[in-house]
């Protein structure tokens, strides 16, 4: 009963007691920082920052802790290997023109305006004429649906156009756009390409609050908590976020950012599944191994009186 010593080498407290309940993927998160709490002017949008957590990850120490994780988006220029960030003044300057945007590039990079005609294709002709405040939630989400593929088909569009106009104000480099852990450039045959570069990795800080008590803390339901298959704590799905819409975004498995080795995690959760049953058998079997050597010292007592009580004779 308790926990093993081992865990307290390879997990950090917070990795059972602090953040939300661990789930199939991370939550998207508010923090005041992202918030811009306490400045003149901070966010009042009722969407939240691409934050997420709880991400574990092994810190400094080698233990496996909650962290939070965000995603850099930024347009840059790439010499070499190397990718340097456009200040994001200059960026908005060198491309509200191509992009035709006016203040917020998060937002109108990828603003969608649906037509009537487009409305009806999903909710027929009547319904498409409703004030959208007045839809369903089904109606809302078939037109959140349309929406947001209209955007997958749009984007490549804008972003190469972008790209292609950077590319005229700086002739020495390699414009590219960094967002949901990818890069975005434009290959030889002028189509719009991605690849994987260490300057789209997410940046990730340690996680603390809320704390939670024993009972409600990972673990507290036994073993299985953490070595079974589709634990939260090493097969959680991470997918990356970032403002460009992604039909394929990158994903990666909580194991894979802890360098951990899946087929003995597969072990180990084979090895826990097992445990209640092996105990039982150990402890029918020793209750049975007590029982015949109880049963021998009786007899062998009873052959030793029997054996004094000839001799007193």
């Amino acid at each position: 009963k308790g926990l093993p010593p081992l865990h307290f080498e390879k997990l950090a407290c917070t990795a059972c007691h602090a953040g939300p309940w661990p789930g199939d993927h991370p939550q998207v998160v508010q923090t005041s920082l992202a918030h811009e709490l306490g400045e003149p002017a901070h966010r009042k949008s009722d969407d939240p920052p691409q934050i997420v957590a709880p991400v574990f990850l092994k810190g400094a120490d080698g233990r496996i802790a909650p962290y939070r994780l965000v995603w850099p988006a930024f347009w840059g220029l790439m010499e070499g290997d190397q990718i340097r960030p456009l200040n994001p003044e200059t960026a908005y300057k060198e491309l509200r023109r191509a992009l035709r945007v006016r203040r917020d590039f998060r937002k109108e990079l990828v603003r969608v305006r649906l037509s009537t005609e487009e409305k009806a294709s999903v909710l027929g002709e009547d319904r498409a004429k409703v004030p959208e405040m007045k839809l369903t939630e089904q109606e809302k989400a078939k037109l959140q649906e349309l929406v947001q593929k209209k955007r997958a088909e749009g984007f490549p569009e804008k972003l190469a156009a972008a790209l292609k106009d950077l590319g005229k104000k700086h002739p020495d480099t390699t414009p590219v756009y960094v967002a949901g852990g990818k890069v975005y450039r434009l290959g030889a045959d002028g189509k719009l390409e991605q690849f994987e570069h260490a300057a789209a990795e997410p940046y990730a800080w340690p996680l603390g609050h809320d704390v939670r008590p024993a009972s409600q803390s990972l673990g507290a339901g036994g073993c299985t908590d953490c070595h079974s298959d589709g634990s939260a704590l090493f097969y959680g799905t991470v997918t990356a976020l970032g403002p460009a819409p992604d039909t394929t975004p990158k994903t990666t498995v909580m194991y894979e950012l802890q360098g951990l080795d899946p087929d003995l995690l597969k072990v180990w959760n084979e090895s826990f599944r097992g445990r209640p049953a092996f105990k039982w058998f150990a402890f029918i079997a020793v209750g049975l191994t007590a029982a015949i050597v109880i049963v021998f010292l009786l007899v062998g007592l009873n052959g030793l009186i029997r054996l004094l009580f000839r001799r007193s004779r």
